[in-house]
């Protein structure tokens, strides 16, 4: 299993060492297209896991989530499951936390947790 997904944050992610905290992290958009392959998900689901993730993630929430897709979308590669959940935690990232460097932090520490919960 790689980590092939962090190349989607790289740009918005890594683009803001050198600026300051008044630059907002850019988050992507959860692809919601069938011909983006493995995962089908609406925009009703991506608030859902949103809404999971507000109060923080703690315990074994990332790991429910992405046995939940497992699940739902048993063909699915890690990458995809990986590129959702961090597409679909950003916005509550940038809604909760001011400045970019604890955003950019928070981020960090839940891209680390799905890693985990993969098997990364």
């Amino acid at each position: 299993m790689s980590r092939r997904y962090l190349a989607l944050f790289a740009l918005p992610l890594f683009s803001l060492a050198g600026c300051s905290a008044e630059k907002p992290l850019q988050c992507p958009t959860p692809q919601l297209s069938a011909s983006t392959g493995d995962l089908h998900e609406t925009e009703q689901d991506i608030e859902a896991y949103q809404a999971r993730f507000a109060a923080g993630f703690s315990g074994n929430s990332v790991g429910e989530a992405v046995a939940s897709l497992r699940t739902k979308y048993p063909g699915a590669a890690d990458d995809a499951i990986g590129n959702y959940l961090v597409a679909a935690y950003c916005p509550v990232v940038v809604r909760s936390v001011d400045g970019a460097p604890d955003q950019k932090a928070r981020l960090a520490a839940f891209e680390n947790a799905v890693h985990a919960a993969l098997g990364d």
